[in-house]
């Protein structure tokens, strides 16, 4: 389980690492979260990419650990769990001065972390367990 979590937690980071890099191309503004990361512990931006892969990796477990309990569709699960995901990154949102163009993108990139997850739980040959 804890292999299926890193490597799934790795993948669902880095596309939703390419979503945030994407953004001011189809004119969303961004602040990515690396950087918003290594603000926080004063440290430098490449702390800060570390730190986002390791929240990834753990969201990754706990998305295995409830995954047990709940045996509804796995792509409906990835989907709830990218929005459960996003709120408390919401509450960063309203705090600040980004706009609801923000808002939506950043549920859309949670939700599509969500759906990355369970795509490598769907392909596992254990389905990480």
């Amino acid at each position: 389980m804890i292999k299926t979590s890193i490597i799934s937690g790795i993948f669902a980071t880095a596309i939703f690492s390419i979503l945030i890099a994407l953004m001011p191309h189809i004119g969303i503004s961004r602040l990515p979260v690396w950087v918003t990361l290594a603000r926080a512990v004063h440290g430098p931006v490449v702390l800060g990419w570390g730190l986002h892969f390791l929240i990834g990796i753990f969201f990754a477990y706990i998305f295995l650990l409830a995954r047990r309990k709940f045996r509804n569709s796995i792509f409906t699960f990835g989907f709830v769990f990218g929005i459960i995901i996003f709120i408390p990154s919401a509450f960063f949102i309203f705090s600040s001065d980004f706009d609801s163009l923000f808002f939506l993108a950043s549920l859309v990139g949670h939700i599509v972390f969500g759906l990355a997850l369970s795509f490598c739980y769907f392909i596992s040959p254990n389905r990480g367990l």
